[in-house]
């Protein structure tokens, strides 16, 4: 009797321990940024955008919910540390990790040499280079997103 409890002991552990695995390697897909796989791809002018000079407002979506942060400044750090005027509580996110800064041709964000990169509408900005955010265009932190309106 002791054998077949043992037994049932050591199926039913080896159970538990495959469904941990199988819901890691979920959460762990979930995770990953889209459009990785096409980091080569160049980026695509849209007439739907207006120029992002006038932005008035930063909109920050996570999975749990939205904040919108009003533009105060030209230059804006975002990150997990606390000096980020918008401070993301995101696991994949850096402590500095881009910023968006201001010029007389509209918004520019920059990454800030990243681990995990930052991604504006599923294109991954190169490390150091600074780009154009429109209107409307998601600006990809990790699981958070970001938009100027």
């Amino acid at each position: 009797m002791n054998e077949f409890i043992f037994f049932t002991l050591k199926v039913g552990f080896l159970g538990l321990l495959w469904i941990f695995v199988l819901c890691s390697i979920v959460i762990l897909y979930k995770s990953l940024p889209k459009g990785r796989d096409n980091l080569a791809t160049p980026r695509i002018s849209s007439k739907k955008f207006s120029p992002s000079v006038g932005a008035k407002m930063v909109t920050v979506k996570t999975e749990c919910s939205e904040q919108k942060i009003p533009i105060k400044q030209p230059r804006m750090l975002i990150g997990r540390t606390p000096d980020c005027q918008i401070a993301l509580s995101d696991r994949f996110s850096s402590g500095h990790h881009a910023e968006l800064v201001l010029t007389e041709s509209g918004w520019k964000v920059r990454d800030l040499g990243s681990s995990n990169g930052t991604f504006v509408d599923g294109k991954r900005i190169p490390s150091g280079q600074a780009i154009t955010l429109r209107i409307g265009e998601e600006l990809k932190i990790g699981s958070s997103a970001i938009r100027l309106s």
